[in-house]
């Protein structure tokens, strides 16, 4: 095992996501990171660690992303947050999976027939804009 110490510490921010199916009863998230190789735990990346939290209020998530690379002696750590979805989902049902280059979230609305369609086109995924966030 090596020294993680020796490890210069990068802080990134996950960029631009894609939602598909807002008119459907499950809403795909994929969330692009070209660094990101899949293991066979679907949840695990080679190289690191991936965590997603479905956040109590029912309408948002993050993401938490650490990838070591040896080779150039970097441990680099990605955040992203979804402060608002246009509607609520079921956290219990909805999951996340790791394939090459992306993380895939999938949300279960809590209302089937809920349709983010219009919601989407307007603000996008996220309903807040950066000037209403905290």
């Amino acid at each position: 095992m090596s020294d993680s110490s020796k490890y210069r510490d990068l802080k990134r921010v996950l960029g631009e996501v894609w939602a598909k199916g807002v008119n459907k009863e499950i809403v795909t998230i994929e969330i692009p990171c070209d660094k990101l190789i899949p293991t066979e735990n679907k949840c695990l990346p080679k190289n690191g660690t991936c965590d997603v939290k479905f956040l109590p209020d029912c309408r948002s998530f993050e993401v938490k992303l650490t990838l070591k690379d040896d080779k150039e002696k970097t441990k680099t750590r990605w955040s992203f947050n979804l402060r608002q979805l246009p509607g609520r989902i079921v956290r219990e049902k909805s999951t996340w999976t790791i394939v090459k280059g992306m993380i895939v979230v999938k949300l279960h609305k809590e209302e089937e027939n809920d349709d983010w369609t219009l919601a989407v086109r307007a603000k996008g995924i996220d309903q807040l804009n950066s000037d209403e966030s905290s």
